[in-house]
């Protein structure tokens, strides 16, 4: 059985363009994909509770900084997601 591992995934869509400014590469263990999928998603959640108490400029800068690491986070777990099964297909 070979090892699992992620499919390239695109995340992040720009402002000025359709097209995603990111991707999760092909061939990272999926293992390790959704561990920094765990670090980067508590990260958002933190940041976005401490975007609860501002009420300044700062609380844009903050719920956007949020808003791209849930990006990062779901692609991560979709390129794993799409490894797991393309893994299965093929057995």
């Amino acid at each position: 059985m070979s090892k699992q591992t992620t499919r390239p995934t695109t995340f992040g869509p720009s402002d000025r363009s359709e097209a995603p400014l990111f991707c999760v590469q092909p061939g990272i263990p999926i293992e390790h994909a959704l561990e920094h999928a765990s670090y980067v998603l508590g990260t958002a959640r933190v940041l976005t509770l401490a975007a609860q108490d501002l009420c300044t400029e700062h609380q844009s800068y903050l719920n956007w900084a949020s808003l791209q690491l849930a990006e990062t986070g779901l692609a991560l777990v979709e390129a794993s997601i799409e490894g797991l099964q393309a893994d299965s297909s093929t057995q």
